[in-house]
């Protein structure tokens, strides 16, 4: 039996339909990337896993509490040490994550003095104490760098196999969806439901996903076309080594 089950989903507003028989499952323990083109209903379906919004057309198997990571920085407290505490009182647990985190240092700083990508880091410490079991990322990937995006998806692979969490989060660049276990892309319904390496260079769905293409795919298209790397190659390591031969 699947963790998350989407039957026949069917919603818009007023006139903007979004969803149209949308179908998909989600299995537990997974990293799971959702996408379609933009203000086309990421967020909103979103908010329909973690209830925001009322549907009957989603199932889970299991109760468990769902947190939802946004772009909006919702702290209340004069310190992280204090923040954490507010979520969970437990020193031990929180100085063990601020650690795992990079995070100790700052554990007297206000959270409103911290970098986004520190925020965003703090915010997933919140999920973890609070004890959620589903956490979902709404389109954060996009103000990290590439270094810091492979980090925070670092984090997420560790709690994924150490916490047993699943993981939903939502992009519209291409290459975010090469950090999944799975990759669901819709328009209206769904174009495509399965590994995102199978995704990658199919012109067809990338095309109707309208999703950003990023600058090493367009790259190592343009070096296959002139016969400078072979037709195998998918990453930019695989490049520069087919080139420095």
């Amino acid at each position: 039996m699947s963790y998350i089950s989407v039957n026949d989903l069917n919603f818009g507003y007023n006139k903007n339909k979004l969803f149209n028989g949308v179908t998909f499952n989600i299995e537990k323990n997974t990293l799971t990337c959702i996408t379609c083109p933009s203000s086309k209903g990421k967020t909103t379906i979103l908010n329909m896993l973690c209830g925001n919004i009322e549907t009957n057309s989603i199932t889970m198997s299991e109760n468990v509490k769902i947190t939802k990571i946004t772009n909006n920085m919702n702290f209340y407290c004069s310190n992280l040490l204090e923040e954490l505490l507010y979520i969970k009182n437990d020193i031990p647990a929180i100085k063990k994550y601020l650690r795992q985190f990079g995070l100790l240092k700052y554990k007297d700083l206000s959270p409103s003095d911290l970098n986004y990508y520190d925020s965003q880091k703090l915010n997933l410490i919140k999920a973890i104490l609070s004890g959620s079991k589903i956490i979902l990322i709404d389109n954060i990937f996009c103000h990290f760098d590439k270094y810091s995006k492979v980090e925070y998806i670092g984090y997420l692979r560790k709690l994924q196999y150490d916490n047993d969490i699943t993981t939903i989060y939502t992009t519209n660049n291409l290459e975010d969806l090469l950090f999944s276990d799975r990759i669901i892309i819709i328009n209206k319904e769904v174009l495509y439901c399965g590994k995102s390496e199978d995704v990658f260079f199919n012109d067809e769905i990338i095309k109707k996903s309208k999703l950003n293409i990023p600058l090493e795919r367009e790259l190592i298209e343009k070096l296959k076309l002139y016969n400078m790397i072979n037709n195998t190659t998918y990453t930019v390591e695989e490049m520069v080594d087919e080139i420095c031969k």
